[in-house]
């Protein structure tokens, strides 16, 4: 059944701003149970590319808008799917 869950839950959330399911798991909590997605984490990370692309150590405006753009899509797709990001920070 857990299983099934996670597949309409894949499908529902917007894939142009997702990567691929690896697994899912349920745990339980002290009040209900959580299903918890994992997907790949995706590399290279901003403060990489920072480091490697911007001597300065900065992002040009109109780059550091774009990926706060694009983060917010897709972090807003997942929660109209009723889905929580949990997993490490974006910086």
């Amino acid at each position: 059944m857990g299983g099934e869950r996670s597949k309409v839950a894949q499908n529902r959330v917007t894939r142009e701003h997702t990567v691929h399911l690896l697994d899912d798991f349920d745990l339980k909590g002290p009040n209900r149970s959580y299903k918890y997605l994992v997907y790949k984490l995706l590399k290279p990370n901003i403060p990489d590319t920072i480091d490697i692309h911007f001597p300065d150590g900065r992002l040009p405006r109109k780059l550091a808008k774009a990926i706060i753009r694009q983060s917010l899509i897709g972090l807003n797709s997942l929660h109209q799917q009723n889905i929580r990001y949990r997993g490490r920070s974006l910086s």
